[in-house]
């Protein structure tokens, strides 16, 4: 029977290429980090430390808005830009808050 592997083994497991193409292409996606860490079978924590390894870098104010931007507004996010995007994301919010206040 083989010996099971620990998170330690894991751990110490080097990065391929393949491995950082899909933390480059999922990062600049804007895709949160849990979702990089499964499809790599790391944990968010080397993922985290890869990132930074490989000097990847990203806007944290579209990181933030991406978690309460409605679906379809986050599905154009690439299309519309970031500057767009965040413009979009933020009037939308502030309608959602005045409807609230109104009712």
């Amino acid at each position: 029977m083989a010996p099971k592997k620990t998170a330690l083994a894991n751990q110490l497991k080097r990065y391929s290429p393949e491995d950082d193409r899909k933390i480059r292409e999922m990062w600049n996606a804007y895709e949160p980090i849990e979702q990089i860490a499964a499809a790599v079978k790391r944990t968010p924590g080397t993922v985290r430390q890869r990132v930074h390894q490989l000097g990847l870098k990203r806007l944290n104010s579209v990181a933030r808005a991406l978690t309460w931007a409605p679906k379809h507004l986050a599905a154009k996010r690439k299309e519309l830009g970031n500057t767009r995007f965040l413009e979009r994301a933020y009037k939308w919010r502030e309608e959602q808050r005045r409807g609230q206040a109104a009712a």
